[in-house]
């Protein structure tokens, strides 16, 4: 799984998605759960859990993707 996400990092779109969207969603998200700003936590894992699905789906075992969904 780490030598795919390697190779998925040298494509410009994929690490740039990683480096602002997941990032800033993943920040905010630890923030919101530590009292640190004010947020909805479930917004905030639906949309890290859907930017993981869209983008690390072959990081997501197929047993899970029901679950997943």
């Amino acid at each position: 799984m780490m030598q795919w996400f390697r190779d998925k990092m040298a494509d410009p779109d994929f690490a740039s998605a990683v480096r602002s969207d997941y990032t800033r969603i993943n920040r905010t998200l630890i923030e919101v759960l530590l009292g640190e700003r004010e947020g909805e936590p479930g917004m905030l894992f639906r949309a890290l859990s859907d930017f993981q699905f869209t983008r690390f789906r072959e990081m997501i075992p197929d047993a899970a993707l029901d679950t997943w969904i």
